[in-house]
């Protein structure tokens, strides 16, 4: 087998050894995916657990100004929920190799629970850390996830905000676009033709 599991992977890098390309045996498309998740884990990581968990997703909603739902169809935190339903070993907790595993599998399979996904995306958008993202970032989030074809409708619905167009995109509008892109393109392909 010529790749190496993401979890074997990472230990091997622990231990000294690096494979050719780290990033490829994490299932990544690109070196600087790997830089980016690094970056985006170590920001959730405040305290340097070296785990993230529903207390650093809690703070980072907050950071972000996203209001989350203090309890879920399934009795726990919003917060709580998005780790759970990444949390391969039940741990309560997310370590970086489980983090990546996670981007990866959403990257390749829509069907995956998405919440972490969308968080990790916002914040690779958003670099500086100010808890909003530009619309041309906006619009390349989109445009991976649905297709070029969906440029026209992305112009129109993402750039609609005519003299407001300078400001900033925050996580909640972020989230209501993905759900308007997500619904239209259950729907067929978006904007119809």
């Amino acid at each position: 087998n010529s790749q190496m599991d993401p979890l074997r992977a990472f230990q091997a890098r622990l231990n000294g050894v690096k494979p050719k390309d780290e990033w490829e045996a994490l299932g990544l498309d690109k070196r600087s995916d790997l830089e980016n998740l690094r970056r985006v884990f170590d920001r959730l990581d405040i305290d340097e657990k070296g785990f993230v968990d529903k207390y650093d997703i809690e703070r980072m909603y907050q950071m972000i100004g996203y209001k989350c739902k203090s309890m879920t169809e399934y009795g726990i935190s919003e917060a709580a929920d998005v780790i759970w339903e990444n949390d391969e070993e039940d741990e309560g907790h997310l370590d970086f190799p489980t983090f990546v595993r996670c981007y990866v599998r959403c990257n390749k399979d829509k069907r995956e629970p998405r919440r972490l996904f969308n968080l990790i995306e916002f914040m690779i958008c958003d670099k500086d850390g100010a808890g909003n993202v530009s619309e041309d970032e906006v619009a390349e989030v989109l445009r991976l996830r649905y297709g070029s074809s969906v440029m026209r409708l992305v112009t129109e619905k993402v750039y609609q905000r005519g003299m407001d167009a300078l400001k900033a995109i925050s996580y909640a509008e972020f989230l209501e676009l993905l759900q308007f892109f997500e619904a239209n393109a259950a729907g067929g392909a978006p904007g119809g033709g």
